[in-house]
């Protein structure tokens, strides 16, 4: 009698799914950010975690002034880093915006903590700050977590109308992102004064890589748009 053919399978390989927090746990995590950080639940995300669709939002999107308080709420919600937060990081945005939050440096600290934290196992592509004030510290601060290797999941950035923003800090984060083998596209969006950064999309046109030093170099192409308008 034959040897019956047996044994389990083998499965094929293959990262294990990141573990997540459910929405239902991220809004319970939110709910205890906002009271560690003394501030009122954004309207924004209480209005669920669901498009009109009934599918799960994509994106974190805050469109008022909840402040550097009410901004790092929300990012500690979703790095879920609190010993009584539930479920840990959740990974079910890949984009997160604050329109006109008043987020300052503070709040972008708590956005940098999210990238550098996450890093491969936060599915975040995009960033928008659009009229968050988040200055020179701010934009050090992103820069610091999204250079070196901190974050190689963001390919976007947008920073607009934030006048904060100076010369100093604009040069900070772009010499940061020099150093970010994944990063395509940085947009700033001032009143008077549009610059848009534009990193190819091909990384073999944005890096490349020495074999006899080993050495990371890359090729920025800057375009500077200037606008003079009417107010």
């Amino acid at each position: 009698m034959g040897k019956k053919k047996g044994g389990a399978k083998k499965k094929k390989g293959g990262a294990p799914p990141i573990p997540s927090a459910t929405s239902e746990e991220f809004l319970k995590n939110y709910s205890l950010a906002c009271k560690l950080y003394g501030t009122e639940p954004s309207d924004c995300i209480k209005k669920g975690m669901e498009t009109e669709e009934g599918t799960p939002k994509p994106y974190l999107f805050i469109d008022e002034e909840v402040g550097p308080a009410g901004v790092r709420a929300a990012t500690h919600a979703v790095a879920g880093n609190h010993p009584d937060m539930k479920g840990g990081m959740f990974t079910g945005f890949t984009s997160m915006n604050f329109v006109r939050c008043n987020a300052q440096p503070d709040g972008a600290a708590g956005i940098a903590e999210v990238l550098r934290i996450g890093g491969p196992n936060m599915p975040l592509t995009s960033l928008l700050l659009c009229d968050s004030r988040i200055g020179e510290r701010g934009c050090s601060v992103l820069g610091a977590s999204l250079g070196y290797g901190a974050n190689n999941t963001l390919t976007k950035l947008k920073l607009q109308y934030d006048e904060t923003i100076s010369d100093r800090g604009a040069s900070v984060l772009c010499r940061s992102l020099r150093m970010n083998g994944t990063f395509e596209k940085i947009i700033y969006f001032f009143i008077f004064l549009f610059f848009y950064f534009f990193y190819s999309s091909f990384h073999n046109n944005l890096f490349t890589t020495s074999s006899t030093t080993s050495s990371t170099t890359s090729e920025i192409l800057f375009y500077t748009y200037c606008m003079l308008t009417l107010l």
